[in-house]
């Protein structure tokens, strides 16, 4: 009877332990589920609203890094984006939504990272004043952060798993081909190396964007030290260097927490990065634009200015006198001009 009774108490605790996975687990899934919905369609709208501007910044013709960044980052995104919607919204059952398209999602994340190594380098080597040095710091620490994630996607799998309790749902989770003992070490310091370069980059390249700020202000030549483009440049720069700072601050944060829901309600911040980088080039573009408009307009207004003053230097030419016309016949413009002269008239009897 004593026995009974001990084991009814292990037996509830154990009972609301499951029911706790269970709402959990269906907290989690509701919250990544509208998390992915909410991404999607953030940036849905981004690319749609941003849709012309693309299209006049690749119509040029150019073929730069710069645009290859552009388009990788812009596309991929897309890509990932959608993955994770129909990975939160189909079953697990599925082979796709269990397999395919995580893996989808972990290869989108790893291309991303290297495509926003080569723009972190390249803005960095642009607002360092051309310092290769810096150039080189800011991509060995982001090429961490891509080395990290490629080696532990290689030891990832994706598997099925049910919750104890009735009608005993499917999930999917992650499982790591390596010995449980070493699991969490592992999966935190590969955490470390991914989330924590990133954050010492972007600190590095507000620095330099600092320091090029200072010498544009404080220089001996501060009127002419920058064109109106590299300030604005400059500036846009320190903006997106801390925005992307504060994300993977986030991120760093969210992963060492491990709150489920904490992390799944991250996830909307990874929107974020993408965004900012397809904004820098298109907001790079405008300002070029401008810039080659005013110029444009300016030359415009030279030249009328350059035919103003040659009007005024040189008289026009008075019509013919009766002398040279007694018959008051209709005579082309270019043979009366050319009849001031006869010996230019005889070489250019074709053109009359």
């Amino acid at each position: 009877m004593s026995s009974t009774n001990s084991s009814a108490p292990g037996e509830q605790h154990g009972l609301q332990d499951w029911i706790l996975e269970s709402v959990q687990h269906y907290q989690s899934y509701q919250l990544a589920a509208c998390t992915a919905l909410t991404s999607f369609a953030l940036l849905l709208f981004e690319y749609v609203t941003t849709f012309d501007r693309e299209i006049r910044y690749l119509s040029d013709g150019k073929r730069t890094w710069a645009k290859a960044v552009f388009i990788l980052n812009r596309y991929i995104s897309l890509l990932q984006s959608t993955a994770t919607l129909f990975c939160a919204l189909s079953s697990p059952s599925l082979y796709r939504s269990c397999v395919i398209l995580p893996r989808i999602i972990e290869a989108s994340a790893v291309l991303l990272c290297a495509v926003w190594t080569v723009f972190s380098t390249l803005r960095v080597y642009a607002f360092g004043g051309n310092k290769a040095a810096i150039a080189v710091l800011v991509g060995l620490l982001s090429c961490v952060t891509v080395i990290a994630d490629s080696v532990l996607i290689g030891f990832s799998y994706m598997v099925k798993a049910r919750l104890p309790l009735s009608p005993y749902p499917e999930f999917c989770t992650m499982a790591f081909d390596i010995p449980v003992q070493w699991e969490q070490k592992v999966t935190l310091q590969v955490a470390i190396l991914t989330l924590l370069p990133l954050p010492i980059a972007e600190a590095i390249g507000i620095l330099a964007v600092l320091v090029q700020l200072r010498n544009m202000v404080f220089g001996p030549n501060k009127p002419r030290a920058m064109t109106q483009l590299a300030q604005r440049i400059v500036r846009e720069g320190f903006y997106y260097f801390v925005a992307i700072m504060l994300v993977n601050t986030a991120s760093v944060i969210a992963n060492f927490v491990l709150d489920v829901q904490f992390i799944s309600a991250c996830a909307i911040f990874n929107i974020l990065i993408p965004v900012l980088v397809s904004r820098f080039y298109l907001n790079l573009d405008d300002v070029r634009s401008t810039e080659g408009q005013c110029e444009r307009i300016h030359q415009v207004r030279l030249g009328v200015e350059c035919s103003k003053t040659s009007y005024a230097a040189f008289k026009p030419i008075s019509p013919l006198t009766e002398r040279a016309n007694p018959n008051n016949v209709n005579i082309h413009y270019a043979e009366e001009v050319f009849r001031y002269n006869q010996r230019l008239l005889r070489k250019s009897d074709a053109l009359v």
